[in-house]
């Protein structure tokens, strides 16, 4: 279950699910352990936006200890490209679009949604309602798994010059519509299906142009990191005083240093020569985690009922929230660990290796 073995199908850009690689079988574990990191500095951007309410700055709010402040705009310059570089993984080893894998990716999030209501109810919590739709990455990467087969056939018949035309075409729209427009108005949102298509095809450029890009060493791409890190916490300590929600537009999706950074970060792990051995079995794990610290209950009860209570001082964001970050990402894992087991029990009946034959023979024909 992980696209490593070559083409071993997973089930999302989390835990590689969906993923599939057409080149030799990966020895090296560097795309294992960048989402492993990837999903430590998602959780890490989510306890400032939710647990220490960094989002205040979206809805023009500048109030708070500007120390505070100053230093978790300064982590969240850091990690907050972590999505980004997630669709970057899907794009560059490629969607393939299976039963089985949308049956499991729908699953665990369906387990997640109802069971974190009913624990949470029987400790006397409430909890009024659970809905997959709750996940805003969910919904839109499941509409991106299905517009994957025509867009791989697409990208598949451009050549190089058209597919760089496609890929310049794409990021005008997001970074200049998008990106430029939201700074002008400090309205609008970035969690959209044209941003994560944009992303996939950025990854499948990677993989195309792998060739010019081998030129880059891993220092080029730790300058780079640094320097989009520092682009983005500048300008947005300057402004979020008078102008908080041009300092939270700065933070989008879209924003060129943001995506510039998701590029220099995948590259700096993707071809990297590092091997542990329990990688691929952690790995496996994130995309559960995320369900788990992401829902609304979840949020709601755990990180902004908590996290404040420890964080005061400025230094204590800096250490204490990615060790938070490290505390819910192992919590999470061993969690996944028994909800994967029941959703390979479900999805090993028989009906539904029935019906799952019978979708990829008909409907899912989507050779790559």
């Amino acid at each position: 279950m992980g696209w490593f073995l070559g083409f071993t199908l997973t089930q999302s850009p989390f835990d590689g699910t969906a993923l599939m690689s057409k080149a030799e079988p990966l020895r090296q574990t560097g795309p294992e352990i960048l989402r492993i990191l990837l999903m430590l500095m998602i959780i890490t951007h989510h306890l400032l936006v939710h647990g220490l309410g960094l989002s205040r700055l979206f809805f023009g709010q500048s109030t708070g200890n500007p120390s505070m402040v100053a230093a978790e705009l300064f982590l969240n310059s850091f990690v907050v490209g972590a999505v980004n570089c997630f669709i970057l993984i899907s794009g560059y080893f490629g969607i393939r679009l299976k039963a089985r894998s949308l049956s499991q990716f729908l699953l665990q999030a369906i387990v997640y949604s109802v069971g974190i209501v009913v624990v949470f109810r029987l400790v006397g919590w409430n909890a009024p309602y659970a809905s997959i739709f709750l996940y805003w990455f969910l919904v839109v990467y499941l509409a991106l798994m299905g517009l994957s087969p025509f867009l791989n056939r697409l990208i598949d018949s451009l050549s190089d010059r058209e597919l760089a035309s496609f890929l310049g075409t794409l990021l005008l729209v997001v970074c200049g519509l998008g990106f430029a427009g939201r700074l002008s108005s400090f309205m609008g949102t970035d969690h959209g299906l044209v941003q994560m298509i944009t992303m996939y095809v950025l990854g499948h450029s990677l993989r195309r142009f792998e060739s010019i890009l081998k030129k880059l060493r891993p220092h080029h791409c730790l300058f780079a990191l640094v320097a989009c890190g520092v682009g983005v916490f500048l300008p947005s300590l300057a402004l979020f005083r008078h102008h908080p929600s041009a300092a939270w537009s700065l933070f989008s999706y879209e924003n060129p240093l943001i995506i510039l950074s998701a590029i220099a970060l995948f590259l700096l792990f993707v071809r990297a020569p590092w091997q542990w051995k329990h990688a691929r079995t952690v790995s496996t794990s994130v995309f559960g985690i995320y369900l788990l610290h992401d829902n609304e209950r979840f949020r709601e009860l755990v990180i902004q009922k908590w996290v404040p209570k420890f964080v005061h001082q400025p230094w204590e964001v800096v250490v204490y929230i990615p060790a938070f970050a490290v505390a819910i990402f192992l919590v999470g894992w061993l969690i996944d660990f028994a909800v994967l087991k029941v959703v390979a029990i479900v999805l090993d009946l028989k009906p539904l290796r029935w019906i799952e034959r019978n979708v990829d023979s008909r409907l899912l024909q989507n050779p790559r």
